[in-house]
Parts: structure tokens; C-alpha cells; sequence
């Protein structure tokens, strides 16, 4: 799917294809409803890009000199990276962020960003300490790319992931929408979808 994705933006069949071929991809959200029981292996590429599971934090998986992974509150301090304006979210987000770099052909054309899952019920009102949907925002300026991931047995959307889409709606050319596990369901249930 992102290989098709990508291959419709001029210029990006070929990262598509060498991002299709270089990166082994795991069961992680872009930016979509939580996944219970996820296990992602906190792997790209081979490299190791984080704790498992990253659900609850935004992670940017960028090229860099070394292989490490550094926290919020040491990203937005670097002068080198673009990420100072998200000290305006506060400590609260900052202990939910953070990046992981390494050196790799191709992330030296792109990079990833990693948002927590979405929350429902009850946990959208008590579980956030930061403003979720603006810190959404300030990514989707910055990115030329925005996947909202929908799970085909979980279409209901929350009050949060409402508030969300309704943020994005200002970079609704950038938004590429993505069923999650379509190939779990079957075509009469696909139609209903």
C-alpha cells in the first residue's frame, strides 16, 4: 500500500520501490485507532528503532551519523534537527516523543513519524496530558505525506480521532486513507465498509 502510495508523487516511484524492497515492515500504526495486543518489534530495516510498543509516543525515525535513539526533551534542544517548535507542548509531550536516527541509504530521502495511537471511550478524556490534536497538527504542516490508518473489524471513530481529521482538514491533499488488515475480511464485508 505506502508503495503505491508513494509511487503516485512524481519523482518517489523509485524511493517507493527501494522502500518497498529495503524496509521489512511491521504492524504499526502511522496515525489510526490503537491496536490492542500489538507487538511490534521495535525493528526497521533490520536496525533497532525503539521500545516496543511504541503506541503511546510520537517516534521520528530519521537519518543520522550514528544509530541511537534520543528523548524529547534532547531532540527539541538540538539546533541540527527541526523540532524545537514542540516545546510548546510542554514536558507532559515531551515524555512522549522521541527520535530515533540512523544511517541508511534511504532514510536520507525520507522520514517517518510515528504517532501513538488514537484513543476511545473513556481513556480519550483521561489519558492525554498534552494537546493530542495540535501536536498532530504541527506534524502534518511539516510532512508531505499523512496515512490515516482505519482497521476494517474497528470503524467506529472517536470523539479524539473526530477532532483529529477535522485538524487536518487544512492539509486534506496530503491524506491518503489506508485500511489496515483488508485482506482479513472478505469482499461482501469490504463492500459494507
Amino acid at each position: 500500500m505506502v508503495r503505491g502510495v508513494l509511487g503516485n508523487f512524481p519523482g518517489h516511484s523509485s524511493l517507493a520501490n527501494q522502500l518497498w524492497a529495503n524496509i521489512y515492515w511491521h504492524e504499526q500504526s502511522v496515525l489510526g485507532g490503537r491496536q490492542k495486543g500489538h507487538s511490534g518489534n521495535g525493528q526497521l530495516g533490520g536496525f533497532y528503532i525503539g521500545p516496543e510498543p511504541t503506541t503511546d509516543r510520537f517516534v521520528v525515525v530519521m537519518c543520522g551519523p550514528d544509530e541511537k535513539n534520543m528523548s524529547g526533551n534532547t531532540v527539541v534542544v538540538r539546533a541540527d534537527l527541526p523540532f524545537s517548535g514542540l516545546t510548546t507542548f510542554g514536558g507532559a509531550f515531551l515524555s512522549k516523543f522521541e527520535c530515533s536516527q540512523m544511517p541508511h541509504e534511504l532514510l536520507e530521502h525520507i522520514s517517518f513519524v510515528d504517532s501513538p495511537g488514537v484513543l476511545s471511550g473513556e481513556k480519550q478524556r483521561t489519558e492525554r496530558s498534552y494537546d493530542f490534536t495540535g501536536a498532530i497538527s504541527w506534524f502534518a504542516a511539516k510532512c508531505d505525506l499523512i496515512l490515516l490508518l482505519f482497521d476494517p473489524h474497528k470503524l467506529n471513530i472517536s470523539d479524539e480521532f473526530k477532532r483529529v481529521i477535522s485538524s487536518l482538514r487544512v492539509h486534506e491533499d496530503k491524506i491518503h486513507v489506508v485500511l489496515n488488515k483488508a485482506d482479513q475480511v472478505d469482499t461482501q464485508q469490504l463492500m459494507r465498509m
